[in-house]
């Protein structure tokens, strides 16, 4: 402030220092994340200089203090985070974050306006997307099983064991980006297993994984064993003799005698066995 005619020599108008008393904006930044256990982790800016770093859920920037105009508030991936996994808005409001809407954008940036004496609170909300695994079982009865599907389960990455549904169709959902090292089962007495596109994926947003797991009945089975005693003068071998195993669904004959057994997969029931050849030996059966 000054006064004319100055007492300085040759003052003019132009010499004075014109002091601008002006009120300043404020500005935060705020981070929701959902859901809230997510373990994201985001880089907050404002104009391009990040003001708090690898900030989850509740995370903020703190009240800043800047001159009136405009201000680019933005967002980053932080350690360990993928933004493909998250959509993202982002809403500018004064009176410290509960008055009118001054800024709003779908994208991870946005232009606010700050005039004097404001009070902006922007806030970033990132939603995790999500995909999805489905957990088929393919159950194969062909040799007398009688289990249905609920009585299997199947572990994802070693975890706790989940049944299966009456359909054979289990769907879980999972965060975006979710890596599935493994899916296994519980060791099925019985059955075979088998696995198909079952290890090393990643969920994918928006995706369908499918793991099929089928069990296959393992046939009953027999060994036949000969024993030949000739312990008075006779000369024949187990070889000479024929075996039979004989049941209502099925009949095997003739194949040779072993003295180290001959095993043979049969289908469920009630079996007899018997032997035909030489004669000259009397027979014992023994289980």
């Amino acid at each position: 402030v000054c006064s004319i005619p100055s007492s300085t020599v040759h003052s003019d108008p132009s010499d004075c220092i014109v002091i601008e008393d002006k009120d300043s904006a404020k500005l935060e930044v705020r981070k929701v994340i959902v859901p809230a256990n997510d373990s994201g982790l985001f880089n907050l800016l404002v104009s391009g200089n990040i003001k708090a770093s690898n900030v989850s859920n509740g995370g903020t920037t703190g009240e800043l203090v800047y001159d009136d105009g405009n201000r680019t508030v933005s967002e980053t991936a932080g350690t360990n985070t993928d933004l493909s996994n998250y959509t993202t808005a982002v809403e500018c409001r004064n009176g410290n974050g509960t008055g009118s809407v001054v800024a709003s954008a779908s994208t991870t940036s946005v232009i606010v306006p700050l005039a004097e004496s404001t009070d902006v609170v922007c806030t970033f909300t990132n939603t995790r997307k999500t995909g999805t695994l489905t957990v088929v079982k393919n159950l194969i009865k062909d040799n007398g099983a009688t289990q249905s599907v609920t009585d299997f389960g199947f572990q994802v990455n070693g975890g706790a064991v989940i049944p299966f549904e009456a359909d054979g169709s289990n769907v879980i959902t999972y965060p975006a980006g979710t890596v599935i090292t493994s899916v296994t089962e519980p060791t099925a007495a019985g059955f075979t297993t088998s696995y198909n596109e079952c290890s090393d994926l990643t969920i994918v947003a928006g995706d369908n994984k499918t793991c099929g797991i089928t069990n296959d009945d393992i046939a009953p089975q027999v060994t036949v064993v000969k024993h030949v005693v000739s312990a008075h003068g006779g000369n024949e071998v187990a070889a000479s003799f024929d075996m039979q195993v004989n049941g209502a669904n099925a009949f095997y004959s003739n194949f040779p005698g072993s003295e180290s057994g001959t095993t043979i997969s049969i289908p469920v029931g009630a079996y007899t066995v018997g032997e035909s050849g030489p004669g000259g030996y009397g027979a014992s059966l023994s289980n």
